[in-house]
């Protein structure tokens, strides 16, 4: 009886999903599977837990900082850990920072020289940054990304979640989306949604209220999850099957980066924190 009602469940979500999928309303998670952690162990953590970012641990995109991205720049003075949370900071600097110019700074920051996995289940909580123009996101990423073979078996980019859709009265303020890249960046580049942002999920307060945005990852494919409750499940191009490392970043106004390009109120994306599972001896991979 229990397994029936979650599958009137499901299929009474998936229409409704389809329903508003049509008329282009954000969609809700399906409800009908939860992540289920007691086939994993973990594998990796940060609880933000210390006065600063352990930077043993993340870096910044090219080594140093700031570096130019996109139409803004990260610098790794934007990542601040207090309270055991790591803020990440999105400020407009009309003096600039070093010899870089005036402009919106932010931050994007990764394990790539410290912790990187091939499978398993990956786990963010935080507060997304609120503000017109800010693009907040929790990904992973290896090298063979880049690879121009065809397939994504030996890299993908896997967007846990996206956050680029604020403005005040857009429908889609309170929504992330997933997506993948694979095949470069170039003119052979390929992506799961096709180059868009992919399909909208509905997320309640995700700019003043913790949520959690979770990958399970395994050979049968991609299972995405929204506060432990399935959005989507994908093979996309092939499955990567090679490890991969972990970035959070914020990045600002790829369009227009101005004095006036974010608008605010341009709050910090706060993470609680980063978690890696891995697959227990005794399980296997559903």
């Amino acid at each position: 009886m229990k397994q029936l009602r979650i599958s009137l469940v499901s299929v009474l979500l998936a229409g409704l999903n389809a329903l508003l999928s049509f008329f282009g309303v954000p969609c809700l998670p399906n409800g009908a599977k939860r992540v289920d952690l007691t086939k994993f162990e973990l594998a990796w953590h940060d609880e933000f837990s210390g006065s600063a970012l352990n930077t043993d641990v993340w870096g910044i995109y090219g080594g140093t900082s700031p570096v130019k991205r996109r139409d803004g720049y990260w610098d790794l003075a934007q990542c601040i850990v207090e309270g055991g949370k790591l803020h990440i900071r999105t400020a407009y600097i009309p003096e600039g920072i070093g010899a870089n110019p005036a402009g919106w700074y932010s931050c994007g920051i990764d394990t790539r020289n410290s912790f990187s996995q091939c499978y398993g289940y990956f786990e963010v909580r935080a507060i997304l940054p609120a503000g017109t123009d800010m693009w907040a996101a929790f990904w992973l990423y290896c090298n063979g990304v880049t690879n121009e073979n065809g397939a994504g078996e030996d890299g993908t980019e896997i967007d846990v979640f996206e956050s680029p859709f604020y403005e005040p009265d857009r429908l889609f303020k309170n929504c992330v989306a997933s997506n993948m890249y694979w095949n470069g960046y170039g003119e052979k580049g390929e992506s799961w949604q096709q180059g868009s942002w992919g399909k909208p999920y509905a997320v309640s307060n995700p700019y003043s209220v913790y949520h959690t945005y979770g990958l399970e990852w395994n050979e049968s494919g991609y299972t995405f999850y929204i506060d432990g409750m399935e959005t989507e499940h994908t093979t996309a191009g092939g499955v990567s099957r090679v490890p991969e490392f972990l970035w959070l970043s914020v990045e600002t106004d790829w369009d227009n980066a101005t004095e006036t390009g974010v608008t605010g109120p341009a709050t910090d994306y706060i993470i609680d924190y980063v978690r890696v599972y891995r697959y227990a001896e005794s399980a296997e991979a559903q």
